[in-house]
């Protein structure tokens, strides 16, 4: 009865054994090679085996969510497109409205510029009236001062000793002027209420003008305002707009696809000092490897890389290489299925 049991028991553990799936070690390392042919080793980078399954599940989950968001990216750019459109128009818009303006010069009909012409006009008229009665008592007072000069060619006092015949008609006329005011009190007299009056309201007439000027400096300062505010409005949203385009060429990137996925890893590995890692995993499993590391740039911005290859199958072992050949940008394996001419790099 025991030698049975025993014999039992050896059936059973031979069976198990022979069931018992085998085990297959896959190695590699990880390194870039730069332009200029320095390779470098990347320690320190955790290596995750996959089950493919799973993984693919995953993919397709994300693959979902950023057609997602690629639809909504392209109602962004629609709805971006019709701002800049509208923005347009109104530049063009505020642009004629400016040009026109300054022709038709639609701010003289209102009554306050009105009121300030009127004003203008007013005080001319009475500078006018007064600067014909400056011309009555001017030519007045010549015609009394030449009654009594000297004989013509003889120098006089006010000629300074100089010969009349030298000088010209208007310096005849101030001379004969000026003896006849400084001569004829009631003449200087009148001749400072007209020069006084004349000067009262030409200083009216110029604060009129001047009132035109800022109504009109006013509403073109204006005008001009509302253009340049259209046409920064108009330059805002299509900057935006390239932006958004941007943004929509350069998506999905890698890391979009392949940040924070969740699965659950059937292993997992960190490289040592010389990027070299290493796995068992049962022969039967169909698993991929997935990295991601990140190296600063003297002086630059830190490049980000991923890798996502599958193991090759049979045999007792496999070796991977994870290097710039099969980056995720080159997808390798045809993981992420990026559109075709869509950068998958970060």
């Amino acid at each position: 009865m025991k030698a049975l049991l025993r014999i039992t028991t050896l059936g059973v553990l031979l069976l198990f054994w022979g069931c018992k799936p085998g085990e297959t070690t896959v190695s590699g390392d990880v390194f870039i090679a730069t332009s200029g042919g320095t390779s470098f080793k990347l320690g320190a980078v955790e290596v995750l085996l996959l089950e493919k399954k799973p993984l693919l599940e995953a993919l397709q989950s994300r693959r979902a969510e950023i057609d997602l968001q690629i639809e909504s990216k392209k109602q962004r750019i629609l709805a971006m497109q019709g701002k800049a459109d509208a923005a347009k128009d109104a530049t063009q818009k505020a642009e004629a409205e400016y040009q026109s303006s300054l022709k038709s010069k639609p701010w003289q009909a209102g009554s306050n510029y009105q009121g300030a012409l009127a004003d203008f006009n007013k005080f001319s008229e009475a500078m006018a009236l007064w600067e014909r009665q400056k011309d009555s008592l001017r030519a007045e007072g010549i015609s009394s001062t030449r009654s009594r000069i000297k004989p013509r060619n003889q120098p006089s006092i006010q000629s300074g000793g100089v010969p009349r015949s030298q000088f010209t008609q208007n310096d005849r006329n101030a001379a004969e002027f000026a003896i006849s005011i400084q001569n004829n009190p009631e003449l200087r007299s009148r001749w400072e209420a007209a020069k006084n009056t004349h000067a009262t309201y030409n200083k009216k007439a110029s604060e009129s003008e001047r009132v035109m000027a800022e109504i009109e400096n006013s509403a073109l300062t204006l005008l001009r305002a509302n253009r340049d505010k259209r046409q920064k409005e108009w330059s805002e949203t299509e900057n935006e707009l390239v932006s958004l385009k941007q943004e929509l060429a350069n998506y999905p990137s890698s890391g979009d696809f392949l940040a924070d996925l969740h699965i659950v890893a059937a292993g997992k590995a960190v490289t040592d000092a010389d990027g070299r890692f290493s796995f068992t995993f049962p022969s039967d499993k169909d698993v991929a490897l997935f990295a991601k590391a990140r190296r600063s740039i003297p002086f630059g911005e830190a490049e980000e890389y991923f890798w996502l290859v599958n193991v090759p199958r049979g045999g007792p072992g496999a070796r991977v290489s994870l290097n710039n050949a099969n980056l995720i940008n080159a997808d390798p394996d045809g993981y992420l299925k990026l559109p075709s001419g869509r950068k998958n790099t970060d």
